[in-house]
């Protein structure tokens, strides 16, 4: 995770894989290193962090929806 003139970085700071469109990376290969040796919880918080930015770039929900309401209903 660097800057997107940095050669060594792979993805931006919101996530986003550098040259190209819609695809984000949320794992442990974001870190420049390893953090320590119990990496599961710097992956809960950096996978908390990347759901906030997501969230916060996404369009809001519409209010009509387009999926017929017998779609809806589990088979």
């Amino acid at each position: 995770m660097g800057r997107p003139d940095d050669p060594a970085s792979v993805v931006d700071s919101r996530f986003r894989v550098c040259g190209v469109q819609r695809l984000r990376v949320v794992d442990a290969s974001v870190f420049p290193r390893i953090p320590g040796c119990f990496v599961a919880t710097p992956i809960y918080m950096i996978s908390e962090k990347a759901s906030d930015v997501i969230l916060a770039e996404a369009p809001p929900p519409s209010v009509t929806s387009t999926v017929e309401p017998s779609a809806r209903r589990i088979r």
